[in-house]
């Protein structure tokens, strides 16, 4: 099946339970055999449970999801949710005190207006990501800095079409030294929220030196992420948290689950997790 710019190599419903629609991205972190541990029947054209869309990043939600509604097919998250959950100029007025200090721009900022609103050094991204987490393309600590960045984005096919991006810096809790252009590797948790629910919790980082939550740091990410939980209301939805060096969790990112990949969440365990959801 083809939507818009991609296609669906496999349509199935895992255990009675809900609806997923795959395709393979040859990238581990977010792919997952769920036939391998599964039991899935086959979907032709329609189903009427709610439909998980596994197939890496979504060109154009609003036409896919359109396309899918149209064959009996409906996804997970709405439009609205989608966007809710994937722009930040969406989400950030609703959970601001628990996340950097955010601005951003519809047009390319000059430097009179970065240093009428921040000290350096700056954080920089899109609305919906940085660039392959290039420390040079996201961290401003001078105006030298913040030029080069601003003359990268203005050609780079990833950056040049999204809304730039400020955020406060904020010194995390570092747990590995950066190796290259790379930005330094912090005690982040990527969460996953199925319906309200924490159905996975993992390292956001592959490091040697993963932070082990202990039963005190894992309640507190469990009542900051409920917090969000409560006023950004999307079915499926991913949360990244991550440690300041002075011993605060604060929320860094949200997005739409769908598109996000499981990072050091136990892929096996989380869609168990979601079934049982789903079965009570």
């Amino acid at each position: 099946m083809k939507i818009e710019n991609n296609i669906i190599e496999d349509l199935f419903e895992l255990q009675g339970a809900i609806g997923i629609a795959t395709s393979q991205t040859n990238v581990n972190s977010y792919d997952f055999n769920f036939r391998n541990y599964f039991d899935a029947k086959s979907v032709i054209r329609e189903t009427n449970l709610e439909v998980v869309l596994r197939i890496g990043a979504i060109s154009n939600y609003d036409l896919t999801y359109t396309e899918l509604h149209q064959e009996g097919i409906n996804l997970i998250n709405s439009i609205e949710q989608h966007n809710l959950a994937s722009l930040l100029p969406n989400w950030y007025p609703l959970i601001s005190e628990l996340t950097p200090r955010t601005v951003w721009f519809n047009k390319l900022p000059n430097i009179q207006e970065i240093k009428k609103e921040f000290d350096w050094p700056i954080f920089i991204k899109g609305e919906r990501q940085t660039n392959r987490h290039k420390k040079s393309l996201c961290i401003a600590e001078n105006e030298i800095e913040f030029e080069n960045i601003i003359n990268y984005w203005k050609h780079d096919p990833i950056l040049n079409w999204q809304r730039v991006i400020c955020r406060e810096f904020i010194n995390l809790e570092k747990i590995e030294n950066a190796e290259g252009d790379k930005i330094q590797i912090s005690n982040e948790f990527r969460v996953f929220l199925w319906k309200g629910k924490i159905v996975g919790c993992g390292n956001y980082w592959d490091s040697e030196n993963q932070f082990v939550l202990d039963q005190f740091n894992e309640q507190l990410i469990k009542n900051l992420v409920m917090q969000v939980a409560e006023k950004i209301h999307v079915p499926f939805l991913v949360i990244d948290v991550a440690r300041t060096q002075k011993g605060k969790w604060i929320v860094i990112e949200l997005n739409d689950a769908q598109e996000s990949g499981y990072a050091g969440v136990n892929k096996l365990s989380l869609w168990n997790n979601i079934i049982l959801n789903e079965k009570q």
